[in-house]
C-alpha cells in the first residue's frame, strides 16, 4: 500500500517559514511543532529567501536580540 503524499497550502508554508525565523527556536523545533520534517522546512526557507529577500532583511532587523 502506497502512502498518500501530504500537500500543504502556500499560506501554511509561509507561516511555517516565518515561525522558523522567531528568536530562540531552531528549524528542527519549529518543524517538530508543526508535524513536518526539518528538511522540508529548510527547503521552504531556501525557496522563501530567494523570493523574498526584502522580507528576510526586515525580519532580521526587527527580531535582533536586544
Amino acid at each position: 500500500m502506497q502512502r498518500q503524499r501530504r500537500e500543504f497550502t502556500k499560506e501554511f508554508k509561509q507561516d511555517a517559514v516565518l515561525l522558523s525565523f522567531e528568536n530562540g527556536k531552531t528549524i528542527g523545533q519549529t518543524a517538530n511543532n508543526l508535524g513536518i520534517h526539518h528538511g522540508l522546512l529548510s527547503r521552504w526557507r531556501r525557496e522563501y529567501k530567494t523570493d523574498h529577500q526584502d522580507v528576510i532583511k526586515y525580519l532580521k532587523i526587527i527580531m535582533k536580540p536586544e
